[in-house]
């Protein structure tokens, strides 16, 4: 799942020194790689965080089960640490690889306005992720990413921290978090939609 939903395809905007594709060049299989690996990561640290959300909106009714809630919320950020180290490797990896011409040329010429339309897509969260892959700045959004995956991490440990004193969550932060983790899945997704689009087309 994490390797189609999450910035998938994007190591076609990349290009392996050497290597090619019947004539043309090739995307990068170290790039693509590590894109896939840290979406998983991510999708499944969501994963966690839902399922500590799910107990978390009948406390009221059930009680608080914070050793639940406690396994919920480190299993979450365990897997959202390693999605942070990935993108961070993800990064240095884009910062060290060439970027594909070819793919550069298509994403500066695709019609945004138009594809936002066609599929109903958030207008401000794709004009974001437009204003990076317009001008082929594919590690720019990389970076981006990295910083969104960092700060839903530092949450988590805040989080963690109080439930560990016996301290209730705050519907805020969890509220908070949820905001977070759906951006950035949002917006890695419409990455994903755009490079699905040119290089299928």
């Amino acid at each position: 799942l994490g390797a189609r939903v999450i910035c998938n395809g994007s190591g076609s905007g990349y290009t392996d020194s050497g290597s090619s594709d019947g004539g043309g060049l090739r995307q990068s299989v170290a790039v693509e790689t590590i894109v896939e690996s840290s979406a998983g990561y991510f999708l499944q640290g969501h994963s966690n965080f839902l399922d500590f959300s799910s107990t978390y909106e009948n406390h009221d009714l059930d009680g608080a089960d914070l050793p639940k809630w406690t396994e919920h919320l480190n299993s979450a950020l365990e897997n959202t640490t390693n999605a942070r180290k990935a993108y961070n490797a993800l990064v240095q990896r884009a910062e060290e690889t060439p970027y594909n011409p070819e793919v550069s040329a298509l994403l500066y010429d695709f019609n945004y306005s138009q594809f936002c339309r066609d599929n109903g897509l958030d207008q401000e969260l794709f004009a974001e992720v437009e204003g990076f892959l317009v001008n082929g700045d594919i590690t720019g959004y990389f970076k981006l990413h990295f910083q969104r995956v960092l700060s839903i991490e530092n949450l988590l440990r805040s989080l963690i921290s109080d439930v560990n004193i016996g301290v209730l969550p705050d519907s805020g932060q969890v509220g908070q978090i949820h905001e977070m983790f759906s951006i950035t899945l949002l917006q890695g997704q419409y990455v994903a939609m755009v490079f699905y689009s040119i290089n299928n087309n």
